[in-house]
This record gives C-alpha cells, structure tokens and sequence, in this order.
C-alpha cells in the first residue's frame, strides 16, 4: 500500500481532519465521527449518493487499520523531535498502557485505546428488558427478556470480537427477569415472581447451571464480588444476608431502619468486602466495618446523590456523575484525579469491571466504549 493512499485513509474526505473513530457509510465509505454527529446529510462523492448520517456505526476494519498506523508510525513520528519532547511522549505512551485506575483517567480520552461495540445487531427481537454487563475489555453479557403468549424467555448471550461465543435461552412460567450481577467468572441471574418470591441462579461462563435456589422473601438489591454475594433485605429487620457460591447463608448483619440502634447502615450500599461496608447517603460516602458496623471513614462528594460509585482493587472509589465526568478519591476520601468523557455519543451508564476496565454505555442505542 503506497503512503499515498495510506494518508488519504487517515484522513476524513468530507472535512480533510485526521479521522479518529471513523463511522462508515451505506456505501462503505468512512467519515469522521465529529462529521456524522454535525452533519444530517451529505452527497458522497465516492458513491454519488445523498445519505443519511442517522445512527451509524463504527467501522471496525478501518478503526484497527488507524489503530495499527498509529502504532507503526510512533517511532518515526518522535525520531527528529528534541530529546527532552521525545521523553515526554515515551513517559506518557507508558502511563496510558498501565492499568491503574488514575493513569486511565488522566488519559480517559485516548481513543486509539477505546475498544467499541454495537449489539443491536445481536438483537433477534424487540425486548421487554434488556441488561448489558461487561465482563473484561473483550466479553460482554447481553441479557434480553421477551414474551412469547404466557412464556417469557431470557436470552443470554456472550459476545467477543463482534461474535457470540456462547448464548443460552431460558423460558419461565410467572417468573421475570429481575437483575443480574456478573463477573468475569460467574453469571448471577435474579428472577422474581411479585415482591416476596426470588429464584436466584448462578452460571458459569459456559452458561452451565451451577446452583439455584427460591427465596421468599422481598429482594431489594444483590452485590456480588469475588467470594460472596450480598443479599440487601428488609426481612425480619435484617438488612444484609451474606451468601457463599453454593447459596448457603454464611452471615447475616446490619439495619437500615433506626440510626441510634446498633449497627446502623445509612443510605445505599455500594459494595461490601470481607471487612467492611461501603454505602452512599446524600452527599457522603460512608465506611464501617462489616463485624460492629462502627464508622471507618466518612467523606463528602459534591453531587453524591446523582452520581454511581465503585471501588476499584486498591480500594480507591471512582465516582462517575451519570453524565460525562469521573472522580476517583484514594482510600482516605482525598480526590486525586477528576476528568469528562468528550465523545459524540451520548451514556447513561458507567461501569468498571473486575478487571479494571471502564465501559460506557448508550443503553438505547446497544453501544459501548470499554477502555
């Protein structure tokens, strides 16, 4: 391939910019992703058709195309430079390809690190409920819920690389699809039958069955990490149940009903560890520790409220503010990094996998950035 050609692809030929996440047309042809948001319509001049700009996707072929010249090109592109800029650019090429939660903020808009999916195409038919988890930088969980008469059915499907690498289908009488926890080991499928009957079941990333079990009592939320699931209730004035993989009950703790009772447990919980319980309440984050429930740390978040947060493997919390924006704060409560996602698409969703890696979501249109 002649340089020539190799710098015309590198290029949007609708306003002549380096393209970086290219959208491809009806035709086949790339534009720039800041083109296809501004512009309605164009006339192609490759194909000689007017199109649509409505919705399109991103050319997968021509992203890894770029992604590989970028790649290429970044010994001879700082070659000439002065050695003090070329240190610079060799300093931060080695901070974007660490995994730590801080470097991939500061650098949250790298897009030649994003990896982009579109599962629309994965949709059969029109859901009733749908769920996106991912699970790792390259396995996503789809989980769609339709009904067929009195029979609904649940598909799960594991996708990888733009193609399914396994899928299940589950059919239920009276009972729904209700919530699902995920990590790159276990699949947790919740399905309910009214507010006090619960079928929990738990899969591995075969989607073989590995235990199941009714509970019949009223489900608020589920937390599950790498050895345990959380069950949060209000039944018989215990608000926190802890499970092991088996789903036999190990430990039970905690209430949210009376502050100046023991063991009291504000607002909503985030996540629960071996040791200690994270919740969130207004604008307050709030440690105590899982055996008395006494109060480890409390700290102040601006816009708490509207905000999700997790807890990355050092314990640091990253809070996303359900629009563009993540904070991440040390263990301490100190803010140590904050920055905005700038992409044409717009997410409602943020989640961080046990992995590490950031995914946001467009749940209405089935796409997703992971970096």
């Amino acid at each position: 391939m002649s340089l020539e050609i190799i710098e015309e692809l590198k290029k949007c030929f609708q306003c002549n910019s380096l393209i970086r996440i290219p959208k491809v047309l009806p035709c086949g042809q790339s534009i720039c992703s800041n083109c296809s948001v501004t512009l309605s319509s164009f006339f192609c001049n490759y194909c000689k058709k007017q199109h649509l700009l409505n919705d399109l996707a991103v050319n997968q072929a021509h992203y890894k195309f770029l992604e590989l010249i970028s790649k290429l090109n970044y010994p001879s592109e700082i070659r000439d430079l002065p050695e003090q800029r070329q240190e610079m650019i060799q300093t931060r090429n080695e901070i974007t390809s660490d995994n730590d939660t801080s470097n991939k903020i500061a650098y949250l808009n790298n897009e030649f690190k994003y990896r982009l999916y579109n599962l629309s195409n994965f949709l059969e038919y029109k859901p009733i409920r749908k769920l996106i988890k991912v699970l790792n930088d390259n396995l996503v969980l789809f989980v769609t819920e339709v009904f067929h008469g009195k029979i609904n059915t649940t598909y799960l499907q594991l996708i990888s690389n733009y193609r399914i690498v396994n899928e299940k289908e589950i059919n239920n009488h009276l009972f729904y699809f209700f919530s699902c926890c995920a990590n790159d080991k276990k699949i947790l499928l919740v399905f309910s039958n009214g507010k006090k009957h619960f079928d929990l079941r738990l899969f591995d990333l075969s989607l073989n069955l590995i235990v199941s079990k009714l509970f019949n009592f009223e489900i608020n939320k589920i937390i599950m990490n790498e050895t345990n699931i959380y069950v949060l209730s209000d039944y018989k004035k215990i608000y926190i149940r802890e499970y092991g993989f088996e789903l036999v009950k190990l430990a039970k703790f905690g209430q949210n009903k009376n502050s100046k009772r023991s063991f009291y447990i504000p607002g909503n919980v985030i996540n629960v560890t071996s040791d200690k319980i994270f919740t969130k309440h207004e604008n307050c984050i709030t440690v105590l520790s899982k055996g008395k429930g006494e109060v480890l740390l409390k700290f102040n978040v601006d816009d708490l409220s509207s905000s999700s947060v997790f807890l990355d493997k050092m314990n640091n919390y990253l809070v996303y503010n359900g629009f563009s924006k993540l904070s991440l704060y040390n263990s301490t409560g100190e803010l140590i990094v904050s920055n905005k996602i700038r992409y044409p698409e717009q997410f409602d969703e943020f989640q961080l996998t046990h992995s590490g890696h950031f995914a946001f979501l467009n749940n209405s249109k089935n796409f997703i950035v992971i970096l």
